[in-house]
């Protein structure tokens, strides 16, 4: 009686924990994240994967918002925050060519324009082996404030700001 009890309590320790620090959950997590431009071990809490776009994020602290986002292209690769569409998204937008190139844009519709506020603190871009990889840290403030991150993420196959996305998801995150 008393195993089977034991078993019950771990089994609920385990389902609070999963409710409570689950994939779709995004706390902060005081320490630090290297901009380098290589994912390390423990650097990230949260990640999620959709359409050979892969992403990990940490919540530094109220305000600031780490990422990892790696995509299967030597094209173009975007991160918007404070939307699941395009429209009034904040979009960090770059690719690496001879030189970094990386811009921020605000959504209007189905198009984009360059932002006029950034939230870009630091960053790193490179390709490696097929991927475009980018790293970096943002002031989140002004998506971090509420109860929920709304992001999208898009990619394309060419080396500039306008062609027209590849394949593009979205993710709400749960903010604790």
């Amino acid at each position: 009686m008393k195993t089977k009890q034991g078993i019950l309590l771990v089994l609920s320790l385990f389902l609070v924990a999963v409710s409570l620090f689950g994939q779709d959950t995004l706390t902060v997590v005081p320490g630090t994240v290297t901009v380098d431009g290589v994912r390390g071990t423990g650097e990230y809490t949260y990640s999620t994967s959709q359409n050979n776009m892969e992403l990990w994020l940490r919540r530094l602290d109220d305000n600031r918002l780490a990422f990892f986002y790696q995509v299967k292209t030597t094209g173009w690769i975007a991160l918007g925050f404070g939307s699941v569409r395009m429209d009034s998204a904040h979009i960090l937008i770059g690719y690496q060519a001879a030189v970094t190139v990386a811009d921020e844009q605000t959504g209007a519709g189905n198009t984009h324009s360059r932002a006029t506020t950034t939230v870009l603190q630091t960053s790193l871009m490179r390709e490696v082996d097929g991927y475009t990889i980018w790293e970096g840290i943002i002031d989140g403030s002004r998506f971090l404030a509420g109860p929920n991150l709304q992001m999208i993420m898009a990619y394309g196959r060419a080396d500039n700001l306008t062609t027209r996305h590849q394949a593009r998801g979205s993710l709400t995150v749960t903010l604790r």
